[in-house]
């Protein structure tokens, strides 16, 4: 289901995948209250590190619009 990388090393959508399958995996049922649980915790894991990742994408999207702006103003 999950693949062995470190989710500190997983792309956006390879996190976001992994929680796409473990909400289905739940949704479906069929599991046991421990394996829910450690599902729940892997996917609660995926959620914290892509919204790493989209933390990190924002504050670089900032610095490109300053830099853009900056320059914008340093042409005119």
């Amino acid at each position: 289901m999950v693949t062995k990388k470190p989710k500190e090393e997983k792309s956006f959508e390879a996190l976001l995948g992994e929680v796409e399958t473990i909400v289905r995996t739940l949704q479906e049922g069929g599991v046991s209250l421990e394996d829910a649980l450690r599902l729940y915790e892997e996917g609660f894991a995926s959620v914290k590190f892509a919204q790493q990742r989209l933390s990190a994408a924002r504050e670089k999207l900032e610095v490109l619009q300053k830099d853009a702006m900056a320059h914008d103003e340093d042409q005119a």
